[in-house]
């Protein structure tokens, strides 16, 4: 009713769970109406299109259409999205160029020691993982795991690098640094997400406290 803010249009995107995002070009408004006059006037009431190119590296599959945050000229602010896939009103994709197939990680993750006390000094925790994935790992965006606990700040550790195999089926280490002033109690430890070289993606978390093969720090 007061009319859409035109200098915050936002950009759509096809979205599906574990592969990056495929942008498209900003809204641009193709319909004036009565109620929709042009640049700086009201744009109550507008119709708006806007360009998705699905490049030939896209993961085929079922994918949702996201609008993007629209803003009103008060700053209040919605969102559309569609269902995934064609039948839902998104966009399926058929790729036989790409897989859809997110990294696995067949060991689990493997921290050492899964109990740290920290009273008079740090203490590091050696993190091991296994990462499968039949076309590669993107080792260009190797993540970088941590060590979280729900009200406390996380304990990041050093980037994954790989000490054995390759990056269709590796074994990589990381190392979490707990300083003296860390929070006592169970901690999870996250592996941070793991790309494939076609987007696809996926993390891998244990349960907290030692007991579940986190770590559990005293201090």
């Amino acid at each position: 009713a007061s009319g859409i803010d035109g200098s915050r249009i936002p950009e759509p995107f096809l979205g599906k769970p574990g592969s990056a995002n495929i942008n498209a070009t900003r809204w641009e408004r193709i319909l004036d109406g009565v109620e929709c006059l042009g640049e700086g006037q009201p744009n109550k009431d507008c119709t708006y299109q806007s360009t998705i190119t699905v490049p030939t590296t896209a993961p085929p599959g079922e994918y949702y259409a996201n609008s993007g945050f629209w803003y009103d000229t008060w700053g209040n602010l919605s969102i559309y999205s569609t269902g995934v896939g064609e039948s839902e009103g998104g966009v399926t994709v058929t790729n036989s160029n790409a897989e859809a197939d997110r990294p696995e990680f067949p060991d689990g993750m493997t921290p050492s020691p899964t109990r740290v006390d920290v009273s008079s000094s740090s203490a590091d925790v050696t993190l091991t993982i296994r990462v499968t994935d039949a076309s590669g790992i993107d080792e260009s965006g190797i993540p970088r795991p941590f060590l979280g606990k729900p009200g406390s700040a996380n304990i990041d550790a050093t980037r994954w690098q790989r000490i054995s195999g390759d990056n269709k089926d590796g074994t990589y280490q990381a190392t979490a640094n707990v300083p003296t002033t860390a929070s006592p109690g169970e901690y999870y430890v996250s592996s941070g997400f793991w790309l494939d070289i076609w987007g696809n993606s996926s993390i891998y978390s244990t349960r907290e406290g030692d007991s579940f093969n986190g770590v559990t720090v005293v201090n």
